[in-house]
């Protein structure tokens, strides 16, 4: 998918919750048989020492000293994705692509064998709202300065050479006609659509399209380099073993490299959408179904922190109320997968399933019932317990790998979250109530604005089979 989930629960520290991807509920009520004997044992608050400050030239940047293993992760993300497009569709995938496809003094060849030398490895990432370098380097001076050099080169001073461009090209178009032609790629498509019709969060979900992908110069991407790429649109993120001082140094190098530029203009207001059922046909024995609530929430807001915790309540755990209902209870899916969709100051709920085609539209009967009830209602004591609970070990795994630190700065740093944000996570974690949880949920969750997308064969419809799952010989493919 195009954004933010990734497989990710929004916003891990975030570090919350995991994304797609069992306890019995009283039926009728939403109330859990039992949670005592699953309970985990309280987590104690970890704290990372996270230092912060700007670059001269602009950059913000988080640090935590790791210095338990010779290694650095660095995260390099641009305010600047696909959403950034305008009229040239596939302009900023293909400008990050070509970051790596040589420098004013190495071909792209010499770029891979330096890497490799070093043992560094490197990936990169375009989505709506951003666009990511992940980097992870030996932290002895000769390894991470000759990485730190050749990825500022790479940022600074690409080549763009024609030909290289041509084979990105076909190597993205590739990638474009596996997303318009698979089914989950599809019904987002359609969610999206939907819920922001006419904005570049729809025009440009698919990071480009074949004829404008085909059409892009590299003088274009000189171009967008120069005025997207630069010291103020970047977030640096640096685990690992070395020095508060080696950091700042690692860090202004990198951003004085970069274009100055002007900041890029915002991107357009996020109309109000109308609800809406749309189904896409296709062959096939199953459907794939969503359910789509669009949300005007950041980070940053107070509420945020109680919708991360609804991902594990009504998310794809085996534990929450949509894996019981469809999985666990009825048999009716493989993958129900739930949880939020961040893009800057707006996003989405949005849930999935794939079903018996002759299930369809029952089931989304069922998952709107489910879902206007725990709004209605919020969650259960047990239930909070046990979901807040489950978020503490996954912050506790996440904030003790280098790795998962430097995604969660990374995040951090984009969402303009304060160094002492973790803190106090897990006791503001622990602090929310039922009743919380709840009047979050209906002050964000306006249900009379859902949408729903299917893609699959249209069948003859029949009713679910029952909570003991049957009453049915299941397809789903």
């Amino acid at each position: 998918m195009n954004e933010a989930r990734t497989g990710l629960l929004a916003m891990l520290f975030l570090l919350a919750c995991a994304s797609p991807p069992a306890m019995a509920t009283q039926e009728g009520t939403g109330g859990l048989t039992s949670l005592t004997d699953s309970a985990l044992p309280p987590i104690k608050q970890v704290s990372p020492d996270i230092q912060a400050w700007t670059t001269e030239a602009g950059s913000s940047v988080m640090f935590v000293q790791a210095p338990e293993l010779p290694m650095i992760d660095l995260r390099l993300r641009f305010t600047v994705g696909s959403a950034s497009d305008g009229e040239t569709s596939g302009l900023a995938a293909l400008t990050l692509g070509m970051l790596e496809k040589g420098t004013q003094g190495a071909s792209a060849e010499q770029i891979a064998e330096q890497l490799d030398d070093m043992g560094a490895q490197l990936s990169t990432t375009t989505r709506l709202v951003h666009s990511t370098l992940a980097v992870r380097s030996l932290s002895r001076p000769r390894e991470r300065d000759t990485v730190v050099n050749l990825i500022s080169a790479m940022l600074g001073r690409p080549a763009m050479v024609e030909s290289e461009l041509e084979t990105l090209k076909t190597h993205w178009q590739d990638i474009l006609q596996g997303r318009a032609t698979h089914p989950v790629f599809q019904l987002r498509k359609l969610l999206f659509d939907q819920i922001f019709v006419g904005h570049p969060y729809a025009t440009h979900y698919f990071s480009g399209t074949p004829e404008g992908i085909a059409a892009l110069t590299t003088a274009q991407l000189a171009a967008f380099h120069r005025q997207a790429f630069t010291a103020r649109n970047l977030t640096l993120s640096i685990v690992g073993d070395l020095s508060r001082q080696e950091a700042e140094a690692l860090a202004q190098q990198i951003s004085q490299t970069l274009p100055e530029g002007a900041p890029l203009p915002p991107l357009p207001a996020v109309a109000v959408s109308e609800p809406e059922i749309i189904h896409l046909e296709r062959p096939g024995a199953g459907n794939w179904v969503g359910l789509a609530v669009p949300l005007a929430i950041n980070a940053r807001d107070p509420d945020y922190l109680a919708l991360t915790v609804v991902e594990q309540m009504l998310g794809s755990s085996q534990p929450s109320r949509f894996h019981q209902a469809l999985r666990e209870q009825r048999g009716l899916s493989y993958r129900p997968s739930a949880g939020l969709i961040m893009l800057e100051d707006n996003g989405l709920w949005l849930m999935e399933w794939d079903i018996d085609a002759r299930f369809a539209d029952a089931s989304q009967d069922l998952v709107q019932q489910l879902l206007a009830d725990f709004v209605a209602q919020g969650p259960t004591q047990a239930e909070l317990d046990l979901a807040v609970e489950q978020v503490a070990n996954q912050y506790l795994q996440a904030v003790s790998s280098n790795r998962a630190m430097a995604d969660t700065l990374m995040r951090m740093g984009q969402d303009k979250l304060p160094s002492n944000y973790l803190a106090t996570y897990l006791d503001r974690m622990r602090a929310l109530t039922p009743e919380g949880v709840r009047d979050a949920l209906q002050r964000h969750f306006d249900l009379d604005r859902t949408v729903l997308a299917s893609v699959g064969p249209t069948v003859e419809q029949q009713p679910l089979p029952g909570p003991d799952g049957s009453g049915a010989d299941l397809q789903f493919r």
